[in-house]
């Protein structure tokens, strides 16, 4: 439940998995139904570790590491949490994905969705601001990706841009709309 008692950024997490929880409560407060999102996003983790995993390396290391991502006691423990970590590695796989599938093929509709789930993963935590850095890092250390990077530069802008317009105007709206609840 969404309540003013819920600050919009408290410790760098996002508000994504509680608005998310809002909509997913809909269909019932029991633990089982509060819990089974983060179960949700982390079997669709699991699953895009696999996709990452076949496409970077084989089917034989996609297997393995999926296996290993599986059965890990982190992803199992905060599996059954109603918080927001499955989320974030959720995101993080999602802009993984979509970068990689932007070096195949640098079209347009891929850079729009690297930037789409770039997005949603700030919102979800905070921390993963580090994450296109990260990438950034990738297309600078290959000689033959480095036509990439002024599109990657430009694709950063327009993100920044657009996260930091919301985190100066979307936290204000925020406090209004949770102070008019109370």
């Amino acid at each position: 439940r969404l309540t003013s008692s819920i600050p919009f950024w408290k410790d760098g997490h996002g508000f994504l998995y509680y608005s998310f929880l809002a909509v997913w409560v809909q269909l019932g407060t029991s633990e089982f139904i509060v819990r089974s999102l983060s179960v949700l996003f982390g079997a669709v983790a699991v699953s895009l570790i696999y996709a990452l995993g076949h496409i970077l390396l084989n089917r034989r290391s996609a297997v393995i590491a999926t296996g290993l991502f599986a059965t890990s006691p982190y992803l199992i423990w905060y599996s059954q949490e109603a918080r927001y970590i499955t989320l974030t590695i959720l995101g993080t796989l999602l802009t993984t994905y979509a970068f990689y599938r932007l070096i195949l093929r640098p079209r347009f509709g891929w850079w729009v969705a690297y930037a789409i789930t770039v997005l949603l993963t700030f919102f979800s935590f905070l921390s993963t601001l580090i994450l296109p850095v990260v990438h950034g890092i990738h297309l600078m250390g290959y000689r033959s990706r480095r036509y990439l990077l002024k599109n990657w530069l430009v694709c950063q802008l327009v993100v920044f841009a657009l996260f930091g317009w919301w985190f100066v105007n979307g936290t204000h709206f925020w406090q209004v709309w949770t102070a008019k609840q109370t």
